[in-house]
Parts: C-alpha cells; structure tokens; sequence
C-alpha cells in the first residue's frame, strides 16, 4: 500500500467480506464535480478470474461523458459485498465524499430483475403468442415514456384493461403489469426528477466496462487479485 501512496493512490481494503477500494488523483478531482452529488453511475463486471473476484465503477457524467470517482474490487456479488465497498470509499474520502454530500441524490444500477422483465413477453411459458407481443410492448413504453405521472396512470390502466387493443386477456401479463408497476419510480421516466438530466440508462457505465475488459484484461480471465488491484490503482 505504501507504493501505492507514493503515487498518491489511496487502497483501502476489507478481508471479511473482501472488498478493496481504490481512489486515483482523478477520482479524487472528479469527487469535487457538483454532478457527483447529483447521480452516480455504478457497474460490475462479470467475474475476471477464478476466484470469482469482480470489479465494479463509480462513475459521474460531465460535458467529456463520464468520469470515474471510484474503483472497487470484491469477491462475489452480495449486498454486504456492496455495503463493504461504499463504506471503504467513504472512509477514503471523508467528508469531501461526493462534491462534500456524503453520497449522490440519484444511483442509476444495473437490475437484474429489469433485464429479466425484457424478455418477459419472450418467454413461451407466460403464454403470449408472437403476433401479440409487439403491441402489449407498445403499450408498456406508452407507461414508461408517459410525460406526466397521470399520463402514466392512464397508460398503465389502459394497459391493464386493453383500451384500444383487440387481443385476448391475459392474466399473467396483467400480474407482470401490477407486480412492476409498485417500483414505477425506479423505471417510469414521469416519476423520476430531474437530478436524471436524461441519463435514463447506464450507456456511461457500460462504456467504462467495456472498455476495461477490452483494453485491460484482453477479454481473459487469467489476473489474480493483486494483479487486479495493480490495474486499478496504476494502469487506469
């Protein structure tokens, strides 16, 4: 770790659950962006060796696209894997976390439940045949586009109900509807605010991603997790 300060790196790290966080000098200049208090996006990426250690990103959007305010590697993917992460970044920074906040207004995550939602519709044993789908879709984005919350709540019941559609009921697609519109603030553009700024989707932190895997790690899953610390700390 010694190394590391020399280079004005700060590690921290946690062995029960395992967790490491790093913050470059950039990350420690992109914390001070008024956008870091605002959204912050967060990503994984799959497991990058054998023993199933994964890296994650902090990431906050500026007028250059996205800038990294944090880097993690852990173990596994739980929630007190997380929970370690956020409270190694924290004790890195202190009060100067997130332009001096102590966190964003806004994360924007992966969820896995929303990706399974997808190809919901897709999926032969919820009954919906093929030349349905398209038009029970449509009127799902009609509720997620909506412009206005009560312009969402009439897209949602008509969905619901079928006003303006010429196809068979079916419970199951009526269930899905109910079941996800209780988490309407986390997908529906209406009942989000503005702290957003249309960044609706993790493009930012795909890109990062992507880009690590390709150019870092060559797609190969051969680094142990000093060599992954090494990455993070000196070769980002």
């Amino acid at each position: 770790m010694i190394t590391y300060r020399n280079c004005n790196v700060q590690v921290e790290f946690e062995e029960n659950p395992f967790a490491v966080a790093i913050v470059t000098p950039i990350m420690k200049r992109s914390q001070g962006l008024p956008t870091s208090k605002e959204i912050i996006f967060v990503n994984s990426t799959s497991s990058c060796n054998a023993e199933s250690h994964f890296v994650a990103f902090m990431l906050t959007p500026c007028a250059a696209g996205a800038f990294p305010v944090g880097n993690f590697i852990r173990k596994g993917q739980t929630e007190d894997s997380y929970k370690q992460d956020f409270r190694l970044i924290l004790n890195i920074l202190k009060e100067s976390a997130f332009c001096n906040k102590g966190g964003p207004a806004t994360f924007i995550t992966d969820d896995s439940d929303a990706e399974i939602s997808v190809v919901w519709l897709w999926d032969s044993k919820n009954g919906i045949p093929n030349n349905y789908r398209q038009q029970l879709m449509s009127h799902f984005q009609q509720i997620m586009y909506a412009e206005t919350p009560a312009c969402a709540e009439e897209a949602y019941l008509n969905t619901v109900g079928y006003v303006g559609s010429y196809i068979p009921t079916y419970p199951l697609w009526n269930e899905y509807l109910i079941k996800i519109w209780n988490r309407k603030e986390l997908w529906c553009l209406a009942f989000r605010d503005e702290t957003i700024r249309r960044h609706s989707t993790n493009n930012f932190s795909e890109v990062a991603i992507r880009i690590f895997k390709d150019e870092v790690l060559s797609r190969v899953k051969a680094y142990n997790v000093i060599t992954l610390i090494e990455f993070g700390a000196i070769t980002l």
